[in-house]
């Protein structure tokens, strides 16, 4: 495996969106071969190179529009219009991985072990939080899995910033961590939030929290119960309906042209 390879690869392992640019065909006098190729992270950092100058900042301006989308773009350029000498001409296939949305899942236990199974070949990029190296490195999970084998308060303490667009997940094995993560996230922007639980423990965490200042109206865009008790207790039927409800939200976030959303129809 080349190194421009291996760093992609570690990059879609670790959650980070990336581009990569690849210069495929090329006449006249060039900055660099065909088979060139420059690799640009989500957080800026870049590996390899496609001639620099003009043409790369112009291959890097088409890189960071599409990075995240998950889709391609192929660009030909002439070197004249790129403010270079060198008169010749080049087409580039930009790729961008990585892309999609975001669900994180706190706990990796029965119920978080089948729902990567039931999400794998989804939209969604399924990043799974757990300490217990028994649970998050059990074989048979999904490849497209990032697998987090930290505590569930530390992971989510360490998402900084705007997190508008993803979705978050709670299904630790402990309502006493469940409470402290919800504590963590008050008040920060998320595009969707989940928790698993009765409508018991929702009310007896709502009442707890909003004595302690959080703010009612975000406690309304706290989904608990979440799925579905109709569709069984078996993990992966619990599995299915939380896949369900997580894909729904996302859709919302991220509605497709011209799509509707099941429930937002006319009637």
């Amino acid at each position: 495996m080349t190194g421009w390879a291996q760093q992609l690869a570690a990059l879609e392992q670790a959650g980070t969106p990336c581009v990569l640019a690849t210069l495929c065909r090329a006449g006249g006098s060039v900055p660099a071969p065909v088979g060139a190729r420059l690799l640009l992270a989500g957080d800026g950092r870049q590996w390899g190179t496609v001639g620099g100058g003009a043409l790369e900042a112009t291959v890097l301006e088409h890189a960071r529009a599409l990075m995240g989308g998950g889709g391609s773009e192929w660009l030909h350029l002439p070197l004249s219009e790129q403010g270079q000498c060198c008169g010749g001409m080049v087409e580039l296939l930009l790729e961008s991985f990585g892309g999609g949305p975001v669900l994180h899942v706190l706990g990796a236990g029965h119920v978080g072990q089948e729902l990567a199974r039931v999400l794998e070949g989804t939209r969604l990029r399924l990043c799974l939080v757990d300490p217990r190296e028994e649970w998050i490195a059990r074989p048979g999970l999904p490849t497209g899995v990032h697998a987090h084998p930290m505590e569930a308060l530390a992971y989510v303490k360490g998402l900084a910033g705007d997190r508008s667009r993803e979705l978050l997940l709670i299904l630790t094995h402990s309502h006493e961590l469940d409470l402290e993560v919800l504590r963590s996230l008050a008040g920060r922007p998320w595009g969707w939030i989940g928790l698993i639980g009765s409508r018991n423990k929702w009310r007896s965490f709502r009442t707890t929290l909003e004595r302690e200042g959080v703010a009612s109206a975000w406690l309304d865009g706290v989904s608990c119960p979440v799925g579905d008790s109709r569709t069984g207790k078996a993990p992966r039927e619990v599995a299915i309906a939380l896949a369900r409800e997580a894909l729904l939200a996302e859709a919302r976030l991220h509605p497709a042209e011209g799509s509707v959303c099941p429930g937002d129809a006319c009637h």
